[in-house]
């Protein structure tokens, strides 16, 4: 195994926020419970509250890519954000 980090930069549409937190909120509690998941950080830009940084840590990168990013959980958050993002 080789851990791995994993920084997303997300830019939203404004007043979209609210939606984004609670399509991500769900994925973020599901990804705690999984056996490879070390440790996450969500920030949110003080100046710019439409500017999020999701910061993750994962004990193995392979698994990461080939198990984890295809959960079931992560589908209705993946589906609309495109359609959240500025």
């Amino acid at each position: 195994m080789k851990e791995f980090a994993v920084l997303v930069s997300i830019h939203l549409k404004p007043g979209k926020q609210a939606e984004f937190l609670g399509l991500l909120m769900p994925v973020i509690d599901a990804v705690r419970r999984e056996a490879t998941f070390l440790n996450n950080f969500l920030h949110q830009d003080p100046e710019d509250p439409t500017r999020f940084m999701v910061y993750e840590n994962w004990a193995d990168r392979d698994e990461f890519f080939d198990v984890q990013m295809k959960r079931d959980y992560r589908k209705p958050y993946e589906s609309r954000l495109p359609a959240l993002l500025a």
